[in-house]
């Protein structure tokens, strides 16, 4: 696959979409209403949404489904990013709470 994007809204759909034609690859629930951030780490092996409940989900690129679920946060999570230094890699999360956590992932 060339190209594709991972979108979230304030429901709880979060879509895969092709960017050749615009397509839906594939649609998921979330747990919880409302993604204020999505991010894809550089590898394309898993993404991350931070939520409006304060919690960072981690999910397969491949099959979209979740591995994990990072609560830290005491408020909405406004921005999750990717980090890699040697072959450790780190999920980021900052949040309304003024909070800002560092996670070791896969």
């Amino acid at each position: 696959m060339d190209g594709y994007a991972i979108c979230g809204s304030v429901d709880d759909q979060i879509v895969k979409v092709d960017l050749q034609n615009g397509d839906i690859i594939k649609k998921i629930k979330s747990k919880k209403s409302g993604t204020a951030s999505v991010a894809l780490r550089k590898d394309n092996k898993i993404w991350a949404t931070g939520g409006y409940d304060g919690r960072i989900r981690v999910y397969s690129v491949k099959t979209m489904n979740p591995l994990a679920v990072l609560s830290y946060h005491r408020d909405s999570v406004y921005c999750v990013d990717f980090a890699s230094h040697s072959d450790k890699h780190w999920v980021i999360g900052c949040s309304k709470d003024h909070r800002i956590s560092l996670w070791h992932v896969y």
